[in-house]
């Protein structure tokens, strides 16, 4: 787990990113802001894998309002009790799944994809299908290693914390970890074979 202290800062960080806390290259930001806000969001909201969010497709987020589907540009997505659903792919631990995570997460990924240009289809490293990937840009997918090299070095710069602790450095599979043993030890805390459904785990 990551320390209590040091996620909330970068949460905190994540939640007020600017384009300035990008950082640059010789020809300006590699990836867009909407992009690079909502890959930070999946990281620190959707308790998934690095290679997982990387294969996340286009269309994965949902939305419904009391027990229907809405589409995502609807005003009840802001309602009080609209429900975000974070459709899985397959992953090493079991199929395509689907889980509820935080709106935050499912408007961040909304406004990524009103901009994001189209892309060509790729091959799923796991599949083998040809999909349209989420995190695509310039006909490039998203590294498996971003989040590891450059999400999580411009939070801890952001959030004024250093980029490893004594358990080691904060890795991208830390915060699924620290993810799910908040949501066991909260206050109204998931059981574990809740707990064990949203990690997409095959036992507990």
């Amino acid at each position: 787990m990551i320390a209590d202290e040091v996620w909330a800062k970068l949460l905190w960080a994540g939640l007020n990113l600017d384009p300035a806390d990008l950082p640059p290259t010789r020809s300006g930001h590699f990836y867009p802001f909407e992009l690079v806000r909502a890959v930070t969001l999946t990281w620190l909201f959707s308790g998934q894998r690095s290679n997982e969010i990387a294969r996340l497709r286009l269309g994965c987020i949902r939305w419904q309002h009391d027990g229907a589907p809405i589409a995502g540009d609807s005003q009840q997505v802001l309602a009080r009790d609209a429900i975000c659903l974070l459709d899985v792919p397959t992953q090493k631990t079991g199929i395509t799944f689907t889980k509820p995570v935080d709106p935050i997460l499912g408007q961040a990924i909304g406004v990524w994809q009103a901009v994001r240009p189209d892309q060509p289809k790729f091959t799923d490293r796991r599949t083998g299908e040809h999909v349209e990937l989420l995190f695509a840009v310039r006909a490039r997918r998203l590294s498996t290693s971003y989040i590891n090299n450059t999400i999580i070095p411009m939070l801890c710069r952001k959030a004024g914390v250093p980029d490893a602790d004594v358990r080691g450095n904060i890795t991208s599979h830390r915060a699924r970890s620290t993810i799910a043993s908040q949501l066991y030890n909260a206050k109204e805390p998931m059981t574990l074979f809740e707990l064990q459904a949203w990690l997409g785990h095959r036992s507990p």
